[in-house]
């Protein structure tokens, strides 16, 4: 059996959701995702964090999986080869006819990103790559802005290790992008906001967070003046240190002003 299919084997088991298990765990809801839908391989440490909540060595079973595996890729390998070969080799002898190249692959991010419409009738087009099935080092952000359906600028954001991007806001001098970090700050993850110019140069980011894991969801003007902005997203709160069990997600706020200074928050 797949790691993916056991932990969620055992997550259901025990009657957890895949929020129940992230809060429970402090690893992110996204990557419990992305774990179970076998599109991430899972750290040593989420491994981990995930075994003491499903009361399983997920590290062992996963060592036990990764040795069957070359074998199991050769002896599957070899039965498509050759079913594939059949197949090609009797239509080739039915039509007597050239195969037709198949068409180009389904480009995967074309399906996922977001999109900005833009004050000057163009938009922008944000998302993460290099993010799964990697060790994290190439997991960055990428943002494209359009107008007249032609590209005017791209810009990668991020650093060494894990960078996601939630939302981007458009000010009068450029852009605020918005996700979450493990390439900087104190945290696992922290609150990562980039300000970019209208040509797409990073003119300076911050992060906001404590030692546990803090992600930011949306920013939007504030009500109360022009200058301020406003993050919500989420915080981990752990009542007992290393007690993982126990975390839980609250809501989290952040004001700033226009330069990425806090304002306020409730970290």
């Amino acid at each position: 059996m797949e790691l993916s299919k056991r932990i969620k084997e055992l997550r259901i088991n025990k009657g957890l959701t895949q929020t129940d298990l992230s809060e429970k765990s402090g690893i992110s809801l996204r990557t419990i995702q992305r774990i179970e839908n076998n599109e991430v391989s899972p750290s040593i440490y989420s491994l981990k964090k995930i075994s003491k909540v499903l009361d399983e060595d997920l590290n062992s079973f996963n060592n036990s999986v990764s040795n069957n595996k070359p074998v199991l890729r050769r002896t599957y390998g070899l039965v498509i080869f050759g079913v594939i070969s059949i197949i090609i080799g009797f239509y080739l002898f039915i039509t007597d006819k050239k195969l037709t190249p198949p068409p180009p692959p389904v480009d995967y991010w074309s399906q996922v990103y977001k999109e900005l419409k833009t004050s000057d009738g163009g938009y922008i087009k944000y998302y993460d790559t290099n993010c799964y099935g990697s060790d994290g080092t190439d997991c960055d952000i990428i943002i494209l802005k359009y107008l007249d359906d032609n590209i005017q600028w791209k810009t990668t954001v991020g650093g060494n290790s894990w960078d996601y991007v939630e939302d981007i806001l458009e000010l009068e001098d450029g852009y605020f992008v918005l996700g979450q970090t493990g390439s900087y700050g104190v945290g696992n993850n922290d609150v990562y906001l980039t300000k970019l110019d209208l040509l797409g140069n990073e003119l300076w980011f911050k992060t906001y967070g404590n030692s546990l894991n803090d992600y930011g969801r949306v920013i939007t003007s504030s009500n109360d003046n022009n200058n301020e902005y406003v993050i919500k997203g989420e915080k981990q709160n752990c009542p007992i240190p290393n007690d993982w069990g126990n975390c839980f997600m609250e809501e989290l706020i952040i004001k700033i002003n226009g330069e990425g200074d806090s304002i306020y928050n409730n970290l």
